[in-house]
């Protein structure tokens, strides 16, 4: 399995090539790569460097970047505007279930389901990979959202140790 630093906040819509998971009438977002330095990827480099048995942290040159500080930018912020449901992912982790969803505001009721994985689009228009597990978790109904406020990647069905998807897969610790 490859490593990478590199993470990004996508909102599920139209304009990426996906079917909307965010309330109707707001625009897709995404953040900028966090966590990824530019210099680090020579312009001529083919295979990232996770595949060449690097470990994402070396220049061009191959020498350590720890003396520049950490990769920029680490951070990034979003102002929801408007009350709803947002499911959002990380592109190069979406297969790894790296999603998760927002509530804003009261408003749970949605236009697209969340709570079976059979009955989402099939990907590229729905999610993919263990994505589709984690925005149809018990645990990430909105009313739930909601009502707890936050709830803890530890508590979503999929990471249970043992369990298995339905493409057969053993989750994570299983």
């Amino acid at each position: 399995m490859a490593t990478t630093p590199d993470h990004n906040v996508v909102s599920y819509h139209p304009a990426f090539g996906m079917r909307r998971r965010v309330p109707l009438g707001v625009a897709s977002f995404t953040s900028p790569v966090l966590g990824w330095r530019a210099e680090s990827i020579a312009d001529d480099q083919i295979e990232p460097p996770a595949e060449m048995g690097g470990n994402g942290t070396e220049t061009p040159s191959g020498d350590a970047s720890d003396e520049r500080g950490p990769p920029e930018p680490r951070t990034w912020l979003h102002e929801f505007e408007q009350p709803g449901v947002y499911d959002l992912l990380c592109s190069p982790h979406e297969t790894f279930g790296m999603a998760m969803r927002v509530v804003v505001g009261d408003q749970t009721e949605t236009e697209f389901e969340t709570g079976d994985p059979d009955a989402l689009p099939e990907p590229r228009a729905g999610p993919v990979g263990l994505a589709r597990l984690v925005l149809t978790d018990p645990s990430l109904r909105p009313e739930q959202i909601v009502e707890e406020g936050t709830v803890a990647w530890e508590s979503l069905t999929v990471n249970q140790a043992g369990e298995t998807t339905p493409e057969g897969t053993q989750t994570p610790e299983g």
